[in-house]
């Protein structure tokens, strides 16, 4: 058994890696947002003096729970920035084709999308962070924030960009 059967077996489990990859990132949003309103909940104490709401409380309740709509907010990101509503779902990638070299394609592209995944994830909670930097590097993280978003979802949409690159081009990925 040599590695690449061991890897294109293992594109069988990739279902199993992107339920594991959501619950993750939706028990992480979980406790984000929690401090979020654990923070609103602290505005309230009276012996502490006047305090007023920061954006923070804001961004970390935003990026939590849309870390645990990840799967939602994916499907939204992939139909508007790559005109595909439905991403193919992680179940196509694994498995393969009718050739020598498809089945082991598929696994790696299977990979790409859970690495989209993981992009996406990191962008929301990166949105979490936006109220606690300064104003001056507020740029640079949103900067980074749409940069993970647009790769996440070109990730995760990999087959239909590829596809959209064959057909304008004529280079043969898919036959």
């Amino acid at each position: 058994m040599d590695f690449t059967s061991i890897f294109m077996n293992l594109s069988a489990e990739y279902p199993v890696f992107l339920s594991t990859i959501l619950y993750l990132f939706a028990a992480i949003g979980v406790w984000i947002s929690a401090t979020g309103i654990l923070a609103i909940v602290k505005l309230g104490r009276r012996d502490t003096g006047l305090a007023t709401p920061g954006s923070h409380i804001m961004w970390r309740i935003i990026g939590g729970s849309s870390l645990v709509d990840l799967s939602l907010w994916t499907k939204a990101w992939s139909g508007t920035l790559w005109a595909n509503a439905d991403p193919l779902g992680i179940s196509e990638y694994s498995g393969g084709g009718s050739g020598v070299y498809d089945p082991a394609i598929m696994a790696a592209i299977g990979i790409m999308v859970l690495t989209g995944y993981v992009t996406l994830g990191r962008a929301y909670m990166m949105i979490a962070k936006l109220g606690t930097v300064s104003v001056e590097s507020r740029g640079d993280l949103v900067g980074s924030i749409f940069a993970r978003i647009v790769a996440g979802s070109a990730l995760v949409c990999t087959v239909h960009v590829a596809m959209a690159i064959q057909a304008s081009t004529g280079l043969g990925f898919f036959k």
